[in-house]
């Protein structure tokens, strides 16, 4: 075995005996060879030996832990090998070569604790599962199935919130959350909530916690949102300072300026000087939050100017002057008018109407998470974070509320670990955290001492999945560099064995400008640096460039981005073809770069990542990326999902068109169309029965198949009914015949795995599947593809930064970094969590009609928005790591480059690392990168643009390539040159345009015609009136009813009761109605029994009653010509559907009734008559038409009057 030279740093973190140990990671500087080296040196140890089975090895992700048993499993064999012969080999004689030990080793490897967090609470789960309210066979739900049971949940404890005592005070709470038409934005609001909170341990504690933080107003300035806020005052306020300061030495060296702007500048930095000295106090007053606002508010309007500067527009001095005034007006706008919004009065005048409206959604998120948990008990399922709460419950035992202690089953386990190695760790959540100090074992003070924690805070890019990267950095802080004595201690690996120092160089010289406590979450220093280790040939080519592809002025996003991808694949196609040289390491010479050699890594994959794809297919490169959704609408999915649902109910038209168009039955359009027109009004499935048994062969296959197929559905389980109907149709053949047909096969047998897992979920049958998937589909969920391809695949690799974490490539393209940061989650969001600060919204007026933004509000935003990007320069870290070789990096920019450059130079000082708040201006990778490029000795391309001097370049001897290019046509290699006519205008060309501009539309009068109409928005269309509606109907919070509602009630009633009983007994008839559901508690209520009693005492009922056709709301559909309504304009050809529903019509001596049942409180019958008779004009001219009978009468009853209104029509 040859003996590997370690580093002093990764000698320690491999040898490190006696506690807790804390390795901070840098990008390749191979933690996972130093972590599988520590486990061989663990077991293997001369003096104290530990068994593999008496360590715990947690990894990231269930790949990350077979691989470090693969390793750990290699390397035990090869200690078992002869000692080689090869005078090149160096034996390793540090470890034990004792062979019954190793053997024994092995033979433990097998049941060693390597795994996933969740993998391990899974088997400690099902070890102790008599101590938990679960059922032995629990098993792990799928996504799909637990968004069923989330949405079934919370909609039930909606439901009864609404209708609960505090119906009136839940209404108000939906409606300050979702400013929609329904609860969507609530249902999104409480999911978000539940899962932020389960990523802390015990979080009813959290939320009692967040809760109690609302109790707290005295001084605005002490709260945590306060004190958030002041910070951000004061940062900005500083570099206000700064840039002013800047100003006044420009001004001061022109003789104009300082005679007209000197004395206004030096004012304005007066002004906020003085603010400063104010936030910057220690020690607030509850008064000093009103005098800082009053303070911003006087000086955001600045000092007017002492006069006008002439002759000197083009002047660089004047112009960043300038700019300078107008960014200071802008940050101190934004401090007052936003983040000092609010007095203090003010503030706690919030706080105390927003309580109870948070209590009430914290209260609703506990109930929703024990609907939730009592579900999933009923179907023995758990998700990944109950696994992590129900080991928590099991180590930890609570004497008293919001006191938790380890338990004695966690003294008992904790005592099977010698030693806990976790990777990864900067993404752990607190739960997590928790879970490994249960298991840990502690010294005489309490300490942990056998954790080995391996992790690089710079890559925590999962903060979207609770990762909290915080944790790291509270142990890296407190935790003492490591001596071999004292612990817990912290160790360094900084040297990177991945990258040429071109790439290594790249990376510290970008991130020592922008990574700092503020933003990034540590100070980018010495120890964080790369310290490049990698053993390439020396080469006079440059690692990193900067590609920028200029743009026209009127490209869209979309364009934009197709000129990248077109770059990119032009390049790499470019590159492949000229032989570019790739370094092998093992075999330790040059040879042609490879398709796979080449990544192209982007931010976001939403429809992106398919425009690079295609670019490269179209200049003849394979390339392959990841696509996560989509599978449910693949061609071959969508095909045999719809098959199911055919199978499941045969006359669904459109299910079925789609399998019978499909491979399966190749039906061509035109066959289709003559089954479908052999009777128009039947359904499809009926239409195919008859061509069956009129001879058509294809049809008869058709219902053969649904026949034999659907019978098999009532025995079969629903995965052996799929992969039946695979074998018998060949479909799995069909689909290899089409483009990516291996993918498609393996979608398909992905299929009967997704069905597999739903049948042992418990449940059964066709008809529940296909109801699970539409669920599915319904709520815009999708299921993960199947991956086809290969690590040893010959393509190129489009993938997401995220993707990407713990992948390498020779060679990287780091594209789309002018893409946004994604701000919307901070901006735009009606709610915000966070761990520390809690949870905060707007705060609505119900009497003003207005929402407006809170203090809480605003600091929760300005915390997001540092986590949020702090966690975006990690990402970009990441990226630029994985360059093995080149890296280079591609932007797309137009015209604005200019004044995007002057603005990111300005404010830049000779000091190395830039203003974080600078940094948390940028908007973009690229703002980022080109202000970091700005101040590279080969970043003069870029400062010659904005004619930069290099008084602020930070010299080295890191080289840098910045380009610009020009974007690529389709087909670049065959572009002609474009020849310029000019043509003599055409006399009767322009005639003929000036005809067709004066065009009008002859039948513009039918365009104001609608297709369809109810009678009475006919007869009352000059007076129609808009209507406030609540969301939430008045009778379901148990308020009194409108008129409309009561008169709504009298209709229902009159709709579903039986005449012949409510005449003999009104009030038992009203009953019996209410108990079937047909009304109200409160409806009923609010009918006047009297009333009742007196139409059915009435002589028009008597005439109802004799007669022997009776029909109560008949519905009915006609045609009426436009002109004829009131369209007036309208041609004779004009129709109009016209629908209404009668209340009751009868039929007496041959010919009809119509009675219009009227609840209007009216003080006579004349009133009534001019109201409806309009109305029930339309009703007899329709009714005769539909019925051919005659109407003899038109009858309006007044239950407010108790009378009948005959009509004179």
């Amino acid at each position: 075995m040859a003996k590997i030279n370690w580093t002093p740093e990764q000698a320690a973190a491999i040898h490190a005996r006696g506690g807790s140990l804390l390795v901070s990671a840098a990008a390749g500087s191979g933690k996972t060879a130093v972590l599988s080296q520590r486990v061989i040196e663990r077991i293997t140890d001369r003096k104290n030996p530990v068994d593999i089975d008496r360590m715990l090895i947690v990894t990231y992700t269930k790949a990350a832990a077979q691989q470090m048993r693969e390793k750990i499993s290699s390397k035990l064999q090869k200690l078992l090998e002869p000692v080689p012969n090869d005078a090149d080999l160096e034996y390793d004689d540090t470890l034990c070569p004792d062979t019954a030990l190793l053997k024994r080793q092995q033979i433990l490897l097998a049941k060693a604790h390597i795994s996933t967090i969740h993998s391990f609470c899974f088997d400690l789960i099902k070890q102790h599962v008599q101590l938990l309210p679960l059922s032995p066979d629990i098993t792990i739900a799928e996504d799909s199935e637990l968004g069923n049971l989330r949405e079934e949940a919370l909609k039930q404890c909606i439901e009864e919130y609404y209708a609960g005592e505090k119906g009136n005070d839940f209404t108000e709470l939906a409606d300050l959350i979702s400013s929609g038409r329904d609860d969507r934005n609530l249902f999104e609001t409480v999911y978000k909530l539940y899962d932020f909170i389960r990523s802390h341990p015990f979080y009813e504690d959290w939320l009692a916690e967040k809760l109690q933080m609302y109790n707290n107003t005295a001084n605005v300035c002490q709260t945590v949102w306060g004190e958030i806020i002041l910070s951000y005052t004061a940062d900005s306020l500083l570099y206000c300072i700064e840039i002013l300061e800047e100003a006044v030495i420009l001004i001061c060296d022109n003789e104009k300026m300082e005679a007209a702007y000197k004395n206004t500048f030096q004012t304005d930095l007066g002004n906020v000087k003085q603010i400063v000295e104010l936030v910057s106090q220690k020690k607030h007053t509850a008064s000093h939050w009103d005098e800082i606002a009053s303070l911003l508010t006087t000086a955001k309007a600045l000092t007017p100017l002492g006069g006008r500067v002439m002759g000197e527009k083009d002047n660089p001095a004047k112009q960043r002057v300038d700019a300078i005034r107008k960014e200071v007006k802008k940050i101190l706008e934004k401090l007052a008018d936003r983040l000092f919004s609010a007095t203090a009065s003010e503030f706690e005048e919030d706080i105390n109407t927003l309580r109870p409206q948070i209590e009430l959604l914290f209260s609703l998120t506990l109930s929703f998470s024990a609907r939730l948990d009592a579900l999933k008990r009923e179907r023995r399922l758990v998700d990944f974070s109950d696994l992590e709460h129900f080991t928590l419950a099991l180590l930890y035992d609570e004497p008293q509320k919001g006191v938790h202690v380890k338990s004695a089953l966690a003294q008992e386990v904790s005592q099977n670990f010698d030693e806990i190695m976790i990777d990864e760790y900067q993404d752990t959540n607190e739960a997590q955290n928790m879970i490994f100090s249960a298991l840990a074992l502690t010294d005489e003070n309490g300490s942990e001492k056998n954790l080995f924690l391996v992790g690089d805070v710079k890559q925590s890019i999962y903060r979207f999945r609770q990762a909290m990267p915080e944790i790291f950095m509270e142990k890296k802080r407190i935790y003492a560099p490591y001596n071999g004595e004292d612990f817990p201690s912290k160790i360094n690996l900084g040297a990177n064995f991945r990258s040429r120092i071109g790439i290594t160089d790249a990376v510290n010289f970008v991130f020592s400008q922008l990574m700092s406590e503020k933003l990034g979450e540590l100070d980018y220093n010495e120890d964080e640096a790369l310290i490049p280790r990698a053993d390439y040939p020396e080469t006079n080519e440059i690692a990193t460039e900067i590609q920028i592809i200029d743009t026209t002025d009127d490209s869209s996003e979309d364009a934009k981005i197709v000129l990248e991808a077109r770059y990119v694949a032009r390049r790499i196609a470019e590159m492949i073809t000229d032989g570019y040289l790739i370094y092998d390491s093992e075999e330790k010479l040059y040879r042609p770069a490879r398709q796979s050699d080449f990544c192209v890594l982007l931010r976001s994959k939403k429809d992106k990542i398919s425009t690079f794809v295609k670019e490269l297919q179209a200049n003849g490169i394979h390339a392959w990326a990841e696509v996560q959704g989509g599978y449910l609408a693949s061609r071959e999915i969508s095909v045999m999902l719809s098959f199911l649902r055919v199978l499941d109910n045969p006359l669904l038209d459109v299910p079925l068109t789609a399998v019978m168009l499909s491979e399966l039955f190749a039906f061509t359009p035109d066959e289709v169309a003559q089954v479908r027109l052999i009777d128009r009004n039947s359904p499809l499935y009926l239409c195919i029965c008859k061509a069956a048994d009129q001879g058509d062969e294809k049809c008869a296959a058709l219902a053969e198949s649904i026949k034999k197929y659907s019978a098999a559905a009532v025995t079969l389980p629903i995965d052996h009914l799929i992969l039946r109907i695979y074998r018998e149709t060949d479909y799995l053949s069909l689909v290899s015949a089409m483009a990516m047909g291996e993918n498609r096969k393996a979608n398909l047998r992905l299929l009967a795995e997704y069905a597999a897992s739903f049948s042992k979920a418990g449940h059964k049958g066709l008809c529940s599947f296909v109801r699970f998937i539409d669920k599915v589909t319904q709520r815009g969920d999708d299921f993960a593809p199947a991956n086809t391809l290969g690590e040893s695949a010959d393509v190129v690799r489009v993938m997401t930064i995220h993707r990407s974490k713990g992948l390498e490539f020779p060679v990287v393209f780091l594209s789309d970094t002018a893409k946004g940061h994604n701000t919307v989650d901070y901006t735009m969001a009606r709610t915000i969590l966070h761990s520390t600060l809690g949870f905060a919204c707007r705060r609505r007026d119900p009497v003003l009609m207005k929402e407006f933004t809170t203090i809480p509000m605003e600091a929760l935003k300005l915390e997001s928005e540092r986590s949020s990007l702090s966690e975006e320069l990690r990402v970009l870290y990441v990226a630029m790591t994985r360059a093995k070789e080149k890296l280079i990096i591609t932007m797309t920019q137009d015209k604005r480059l200019d004044g995007t450059l002057k603005a990111l130079s300005g404010g830049i000082t000779e000091e190395k690392q830039i203003s974080s708040y600078l940094v948390r201006k940028c908007k973009s990778f690229a703002d980022w990168i080109l202000m970091c490029a700005l101040r590279h000795p080969d970043g003069a391309p870029l400062r010659g643009k904005i004619a930069l001097d290099d008084s602020r370049v930070l010299w080295e001897n890191s080289r840098l390539l910045v380009e610009f290019n020009q974007p690529l046509s389709p087909n670049a290699e065959q572009e002609c040159e474009q020849l310029s006519i000019t043509a003599e205008p055409v006399p009767c060309l322009i005639d003929e345009i000036r005809n067709r501009a004066s065009y009008s539309y002859p039948y513009a009068a039918a365009t104001q015609v609608p297709a369809k109409m109810g009678v009475s928005s006919i007869a009352h269309r000059e007076s129609n009136q808009s209507f406030r509606f609540n969301r939430i109907p008045k009778f379901l919070s148990k308020k009194e009813l409108t008129g409309a509602q009561r008169g709504s009630a009298l209709h229902q009633f009159m709709q579903f009761a039986d005449y012949a009983s409510a005449s003999a007994d009104a009030a038992a008839e009203v009953e019996r109605v209410t108990q079937l559901g047909f009304i109200t508690q409160v409806q009923r209520e609010c009918i006047d029994i009297k009333q009742v009693q007196k139409f059915f005492a009435s002589p028009l009922y008597r005439r109802i009653a004799a007669s022997q056709d009776v029909r109560r709301e008949l519905r009915f559909l006609s045609q009426l010509q436009a002109n004829e309504i009131g369209f007036d304009d309208a041609d004779c050809s004009d129709t109009v559907t016209v629908q209404g529903v009668a209340d009751c019509i009868f039929i007496e001596d041959g010919a009809c009734v119509i009675v219009d049942y009227k609840t209007d409180a009216v003080k006579d019958a004349q009133e009534l008559e001019q109201r409806y008779s309009a109305q029930l004009t339309l009703y007899k001219k329709i009714i005769e038409e539909s019925l051919h009978l005659s109407v003899k009468q038109c009858i309006l009853y007044s239950f407010a009057l108790n009378m009948e209104i005959p009509l004179k029509l």
